[in-house]
């Protein structure tokens, strides 16, 4: 029986740490999804079924919080 892996977004505008998390969410047995912007994660969450979001507070296009109540408008 395959196991179908839940997937984890990844929201942080620095490349390397959005790279790093996702080689630990990865080896985690997760399958990680990146973006760089809010606006990217909104995407991304219109299209995909994500399990969990890990953002960090200070985007480029808007702060966390504001990225929290957009994504609990989509849900």
């Amino acid at each position: 029986m395959t196991r179908i892996k839940k997937k984890i977004l990844i929201v942080n505008g620095n490349g390397l740490i959005r790279d790093t998390l996702a080689s630990v969410i990865e080896e985690s047995g997760f399958m990680p999804s990146l973006a760089s912007t809010g606006e990217e994660a909104i995407k991304i969450l219109n299209n995909a079924n994500v399990a969990l979001v890990l953002a960090e507070s200070y985007l480029k296009d808007f702060s966390g919080v504001e990225l929290k109540k957009k994504i609990l408008k989509i849900s």
